[in-house]
């Protein structure tokens, strides 16, 4: 997969004052965006749940030879880092695979391992793709579970800990024109 565009957009927002630092990667599948981060400056770890896109990242990475990223096989739930750790953290589409009963472990996963005025981007499903008819039913939980958000919905989960700066709602240049909602966020 390619760099997301609005990944790109809203690093260059950060790197206004956080030109370099440590950087998480949530949910990095092969390490696209853990690659992006760490062509920029930063010290970069990708993590995820499975074991074979992580193994890919580590292939790939070894035969660049970078010296600054890391990967590892980890659950978002249980994040095994140090307490304010990371100056930036993304997320591409893995809060949208958790169910909401875990939400909060999720946020303060997040809130302990970010450093005070850390950056957080969220791309995730939005309630405007066209696979949701009725936004109020805004999940699917079928063979995985699936959350389409509301602005609402990310406001309220985030806005006690977080500065939202930018909110986006744009289409996937894909042939399955998935809709997201893109976040930057910065801790208070």
């Amino acid at each position: 997969m390619e760099v997301d565009p609005q990944q790109a957009e809203f690093l260059k927002t950060v790197k206004g004052t956080t030109p370099s630092g440590r950087a998480l990667d949530i949910g990095c599948g092969q390490g696209r965006h853990t690659f992006l981060l760490a062509d920029n400056g930063f010290d970069s770890y990708g993590i995820d749940f499975l074991e074979r896109p992580i193994n890919e990242a580590q292939t790939r990475s070894r035969s660049e030879g970078n010296k600054n990223v890391h990967f590892k096989v980890m659950d978002a739930l249980h994040l095994d880092f140090p307490d304010n750790y990371f100056d930036v953290i993304i997320d591409w589409s893995v809060l949208d695979h958790i169910y909401p009963k875990d939400w909060q472990q999720y946020l303060q996963n997040v809130l302990r391992v970010l450093k005070k005025d850390g950056f957080m981007s969220l791309t995730e499903f939005s309630s405007l793709d066209k696979r949701i008819v009725d936004p109020q039913h805004n999940f699917r939980d079928e063979a995985d579970y699936d959350h389409f958000f509301r602005e609402d919905e990310i406001r309220d989960l985030f806005s006690k800990d977080f500065n939202i700066l930018q909110i986006i709602q744009n289409e996937l240049n894909t042939t399955s024109h998935f809709a997201m909602i893109n976040i930057l966020m910065q801790k208070k």
